[in-house]
């Protein structure tokens, strides 16, 4: 009989969580049929690659005597909204070319979650572009962010360097495939210096099998491949892999962000927690053909 009792308490307790979950997500947004649809409150559509396509119109015949490339990174801002925001305020007073959000903008994927951070990135002064990460691919996430963002892989160059974005997602994409063919032909076929983005570390075991590591592997070897960008592990980290440096950007808890900025031979980063960074200065000339 207690038993009895406390899985009926137990029942009216989880149908009142989601209840609360329902009233708070549609609560201060337009009403709409459910907040598990892909139905979103924007009229951004392919924002990627329109931004790329700004990127180039800018930056394009800038050389690397002219001025250094500075891009922001932040990283996993999902359930830290509140310092996602400080972050945007920050990046906004510094001279940044453009932001790239390396995924899980969002926890679950919900049309309402991609709006707040619309909304927030939105107040960005310069361009911003985004990977999607596995928790942006939850229930509708992928297509939401699809019908937002457009392609999931794209590969653009601006200021003599090649930036590659790209979803290595694989739990979240098993029906699709991961395009790691796609990447590595990228890569191998580019006549500029390469800078990869994804959400995922390279060499992470939950997210690859054995075949996988051993064509990431192989295309990080690349000799045109001198950085990759990840976040998912929530902290700072980097490793060298062959000649690609690998960094591994901190959550926004805490207003943490990255700053990178490109030179012909060098790249450095600067890894902040609010207004405190720590610099890094890295060699990328080694194999890199100008």
């Amino acid at each position: 009989m207690f038993q009895d009792v406390t899985k009926r308490e137990s029942y009216l307790l989880s149908i009142l969580v989601i209840l609360g979950l329902l009233t708070f997500t549609t609560a201060c947004t337009p009403m709409r049929a459910s907040p598990f649809s892909d139905k979103v409150e924007t009229n951004l559509s392919n924002s990627n690659g329109s931004t790329i396509a700004l990127l180039q119109e800018r930056l394009s015949h800038m050389s690397y005597d002219e001025k250094p490339l500075r891009i922001a990174l932040l990283a996993d801002s999902h359930s830290n909204y509140r310092d996602l925001e400080q972050a945007v305020h920050l990046l906004n007073k510094q001279p940044i070319d453009f932001t790239i959000h390396l995924g899980d903008m969002t926890e679950l994927g919900l049309a309402v979650e991609y709006e707040g951070v619309l909304s927030m990135l939105g107040q960005l002064r310069h361009p911003w572009l985004t990977v999607i990460g596995n928790h942006d691919a939850v229930g509708n996430g992928k297509y939401i962010f699809k019908k937002i963002f457009g392609e999931y892989n794209q590969s653009f160059v601006v200021q003599g360097y090649r930036f590659i974005l790209f979803n290595n997602n694989t739990l979240e994409f098993q029906n699709e495939g991961i395009q790691f063919n796609w990447l590595e032909k990228e890569i191998a076929n580019s006549t500029e210096p390469v800078i990869l983005f994804q959400h995922a570390d390279p060499f992470n075991k939950h997210n690859f099998n054995t075949a996988n590591i051993k064509q990431i592997e192989r295309i990080l070897l690349l000799p045109k491949l001198k950085a990759v960008f990840h976040g998912h592990l929530h902290k700072f980290s980097q490793t060298t892999f062959g000649t690609a440096h690998i960094q591994e950007v901190h959550r926004t808890e805490e207003v943490s962000y990255a700053l990178v900025e490109l030179n012909k031979n060098s790249m450095t980063t600067h890894l902040c927690h609010g207004a405190s960074c720590e610099k890094n200065v890295v060699d990328i000339s080694e194999s890199v053909a100008f």
